[in-house]
């Protein structure tokens, strides 16, 4: 089984100070995170995350539970690589069937690291932004695998101003 959480990438980050509603919010997301890792015995922990910009919350699960946490991003050089400008879903002219296009580019190659990552784990957590929850989940059901979505923002506790949402 495979766990897909969506979530807004300021949620993911472990940093101070920050203001109390954005604590709170990612208090609830720990929390969900890790009841997922304690109920289902996830092997690896895999994340699209910007290495850049410091450790997240789930880095801190994996690393306190013993457990491998893997980031599944495309780096810049893969940008590069696939001919994908560095900040395309900011870039002013670009259509949306453009971002579309670059997104599924993306998760391609996000689906490529969660296979590698699996190997030899059954279960398996994935965080990954909103906007790559449900096309990563389709092409991880098209492979046969099972898959479970969780997207917080049907969870009572989201506020959707936390984080500009």
């Amino acid at each position: 089984m495979i766990y897909v959480v969506g979530c807004n990438h300021g949620i993911q980050q472990e940093q101070r100070p920050i203001a109390q509603e954005r604590t709170r919010q990612r208090s609830h997301f720990r929390r969900a995170i890790e009841g997922i890792v304690a109920n289902n015995r996830i092997g690896v922990i895999c994340e699209e995350w910007d290495d850049e910009a410091g450790r997240t919350i789930t880095q801190d699960i994996a690393d306190s539970r013993g457990l491998r946490w893997a980031n599944i991003n495309t780096t810049r050089e893969d940008l590069r690589q696939m001919g994908i400008p560095l900040l395309y879903t900011k870039l002013l002219g670009v259509g949306a069937g453009q971002r579309a296009c670059w997104h599924a580019e993306r998760e391609q190659l996000m689906l490529r690291r969660i296979r590698q990552s699996r190997r030899g784990n059954d279960n398996l957590l994935v965080v990954c932004g909103f906007d790559h929850m449900v096309p990563l989940s389709e092409l991880l059901r098209a492979g046969g695998v099972e898959v479970e979505v969780l997207d917080y923002r049907e969870c009572d506790w989201y506020d959707p101003g936390a984080f500009g949402q």
